[in-house]
């Protein structure tokens, strides 16, 4: 991605990138694994 080069030679080395996942502090339980069960019913295949 070009962080540690200069910007002349990898400009989008200077964007802040980030997955775009946006996180709640609902989807979290306060013990591990952390992450909350799936809802049943998905639509969603699993392969």
């Amino acid at each position: 991605m070009g962080v540690l080069l200069q910007a002349n030679v990898a400009p989008d080395g200077q964007l802040p990138y980030t997955d775009q996942v946006l996180q709640d502090a609902s989807q979290l339980d306060d013990a591990f694994p952390y992450l909350q069960a799936p809802l049943a019913g998905s639509d969603v295949p699993s392969t």
